[in-house]
């Protein structure tokens, strides 16, 4: 983003972490309806009449989005070994930066987490 001309104001905002028992994860920020770069937790946004600004958050271990970890996550998991979370950061269960094996076990110890 370029830097602000004079009367612009930009904001940078750090996205804050869920309490509760759900492990719920960071995802990605939606500026204006528009998702960001999945886990750029840090953002740098110019303010406009109308701006919206959302942190959109996933539970661990739902490796296809569907708000439950269950069978269906064991098996997309699977299918996206030795990806990075780059590329695929829902597989991405242990946070390390890749998915791996640890992630589906990560994700079978989290069998029946829901989205409130």
């Amino acid at each position: 983003m370029c830097p602000p001309r004079a009367g612009e104001r930009h904001v940078l905002s750090a996205a804050p972490p869920v309490p509760g028992t759900v492990p719920y994860n960071f995802a990605y920020w939606k500026i204006n309806g528009i998702a960001q770069q999945p886990r750029q937790t840090d953002i740098l946004f110019r303010v406009e009449a109308h701006t919206s600004v959302e942190a959109v958050y996933h539970i661990l271990g739902d490796a296809n989005g569907d708000c439950v970890v269950n069978v269906l996550d064991l098996i997309t998991i699977p299918n996206r070994l030795g990806s990075s979370s780059a590329d695929n950061w829902r597989g991405d269960v242990n946070l390390d930066g890749s998915v791996d094996v640890l992630d589906l076990i990560s994700a079978r110890n989290k069998l029946g987490a829901r989205c409130q």
